[in-house]
């Protein structure tokens, strides 16, 4: 026994008890009517390899411990992808900085907006306009030199070095729509890049007071 394997000693000592079982049942001339599946399993003319692998699997369902499949990797990707988002999201709800932009596309997104640098001026308030150049004292004031602020809005609409590609004024409630109903037309994107082409190209006779 020492000398076996350890495997083939626990297969010899299976066929030990097997055999005790058996010298018990014909000493009393009567083989239990139970004696089924589990108690075979100790008959000596079974195979030495499913044994093991028998007893193997009992111990599995009665000894061992959970097993956790690892979740895949487009799983765990995903996963990181939507936290991200999730994260990036939250900081554009409730950061400081880009609130007109916020207004216009409230969601976050891997995929881009489509906006070309004319768009880009207008729905972020960034460019040579006076209340643009006021915020970083390059300007002593953010009005346009006829009256009103200088905002994208005024070059849009009332601005008189513009007056060719003005759109209609809206109200106040509806500014948020009017900026959403321009990147949903062409006509209205084409005409929006040509005023702020003119803008960039005719600064000079807009803008004034520049430090």
């Amino acid at each position: 026994m020492a000398s076996l394997p350890p495997f083939k000693a626990a297969a010899h000592q299976h066929s030990l008890r097997a055999y005790h079982q058996i010298q018990h049942w014909l000493g009393n001339k009567k083989i239990p009517e139970d004696w089924g599946w589990e108690n075979r399993q100790w008959a000596p003319i079974c195979y030495l390899g499913n044994e093991c692998a028998d007893q193997l699997a009992k111990e599995a369902i009665t000894k061992g411990d959970p097993f956790f499949l690892p979740k895949p990797l487009s799983y765990l990707k995903s996963e990181i992808r939507s936290a991200a988002l999730s994260i990036w999201q939250d900081n554009w709800d409730n950061g400081e900085t880009g609130r007109s932009t916020h207004d216009i596309v409230p969601r976050v997104s891997n995929k881009p907006v489509g906006w070309n640098r004319e768009e880009l001026m207008l729905f972020t308030l960034h460019g040579p306009f006076p209340s643009y150049l006021h915020r970083f004292n390059l300007r002593t004031h953010d009005n346009f030199l006829s009256g009103g602020k200088g905002d994208p809005m005024h070059y849009a609409t009332k601005c008189r070095f513009t007056f060719f590609w003005h759109f209609q004024t809206p109200t106040v409630s509806l500014e948020l729509q009017w900026l959403k109903n321009i990147l949903t037309n062409n006509l209205s994107r084409t005409r929006l890049r040509l005023l702020m082409r003119f803008i960039c190209d005719e600064n000079n006779l807009i803008v004034e007071d520049i430090h």
